[in-house]
C-alpha cells in the first residue's frame, strides 16, 4: 500500500508515465526516480512510488525493470542561490519565506531543493554537454568532490531519466542549476567573489595550478569543446595532460573537481 502526499489527488500511472516526457516533466514539475538505490537517497518525500510489477512495467522507462519508482518534485535550485552559497532563496514561484508557504504555479506547496549550509564554493559549469549520461556522471562526481553543478541551456536534461539513473542519486545532494546562460553566468560569478577557468584542450595551465578558494570550472562537450566566447569570459584556462586527442566530458570533469577537492583537503 502506498498512501499519496497528504493534500494531494490520487497519482495514476497514465500520468506518471508521461513524465518520461521533458514538456510533461516541466508542466508537471515532477521527474521520475527509478530503484531502490535511488529511493533510499532522496531526501525529498515522494509524491507516489510505484511498486507493484504491473505498475512498474507501465511506468518504467526501462525495457525490463522490477525495481520501484517514484514520482518526485523538482530539486533544482536557481543560479542566483548556486552563486549566493545557498544565502538566498528565489522568490519567483510564490511567496517569501518571511510571508507565508512558498506556492508553485499550480497553487501546491513549493517543496525546497536539497540544501547544503553552505552550498560547496566550487562549481563546475557544464556547456552543451548533450549526453544524459555524462551529465548525470558529473552530478556524482560532484557529490564526491564536493561542488556544485551548472546546466547550459543546451546541455541534457537533469530530469531526464537517463540523466537520473547517472547520478546514482546525488540529484538529491548536489544543489544543480540548470538553462543558465554560460556567458552571463560567469559574469556573475566573477562578481560574486568566484575565479573561473575554462577546460581546453591545449593553452592552459595544469591541473595542479587551480586557483583556491571560490571557483567555477568549464567544461564543454566532448565533440565541440568551448566556444571561444565561453572560455574568454573565464579568468584563464586548464589543459588535462593526455595522449588522447581530447577526453570524455565526464571524465575531464570528475579530474578537475578531484584537482579543486584536493587544495580543500591539504
Amino acid at each position: 500500500m502506498n498512501p499519496e502526499s497528504p493534500g494531494h489527488p490520487p497519482f495514476s500511472i497514465k500520468r506518471a508515465a508521461k513524465l518520461g516526457a521533458k514538456k510533461h516533466r516541466e508542466t508537471e514539475r515532477l521527474f521520475l526516480a527509478e530503484g531502490e538505490s535511488l529511493l533510499r537517497e532522496a531526501t525529498v518525500a515522494p509524491r507516489h512510488v510505484f511498486e507493484e510489477p504491473e505498475e512498474i512495467k507501465r511506468v518504467s522507462t526501462l525495457m525490463t525493470s522490477t525495481d520501484p519508482v517514484g514520482v518526485f518534485p523538482f530539486v533544482d535550485v536557481t543560479s542566483e542561490e548556486l552563486l549566493s552559497g545557498g544565502s538566498i532563496r528565489s522568490r519567483s514561484d510564490g511567496e517569501s519565506e518571511e510571508s507565508g508557504t512558498p506556492r508553485t504555479t499550480s497553487g501546491e506547496p513549493r517543496v525546497e531543493p536539497p540544501r547544503f549550509a553552505p552550498f560547496p564554493s566550487t562549481i563546475v559549469l557544464l556547456h552543451g554537454v548533450q549526453d544524459p549520461g555524462n551529465v548525470g556522471t558529473v552530478i556524482r562526481s560532484a557529490y564526491a568532490f564536493g561542488a556544485s553543478v551548472a546546466l547550459s541551456a543546451k546541455c541534457a536534461d537533469l530530469y531526464n531519466p537517463k540523466t537520473v539513473r547517472g547520478t546514482m542519486g546525488a540529484i538529491f545532494h548536489v544543489p544543480v542549476s540548470r538553462e543558465v546562460e554560460s556567458v552571463n553566468f560567469l559574469h556573475a560569478a566573477r562578481e560574486s567573489g568566484f575565479a573561473s577557468v575554462a577546460a581546453t584542450v591545449g593553452g592552459g595551465g595544469p591541473p595542479r595550478n587551480l586557483p583556491g578558494g571560490r571557483l567555477v570550472i568549464v567544461v564543454g562537450s566532448e565533440g565541440s569543446g568551448l566556444s571561444e566566447e565561453v572560455a574568454n569570459a573565464c579568468d584563464g584556462r586548464v589543459t588535462i595532460p593526455s595522449e588522447a586527442p581530447s577526453l570524455n566530458a565526464a571524465v575531464a570533469a570528475s579530474i578537475l573537481l578531484y584537482e579543486a577537492h584536493s587544495r580543500v583537503l591539504t
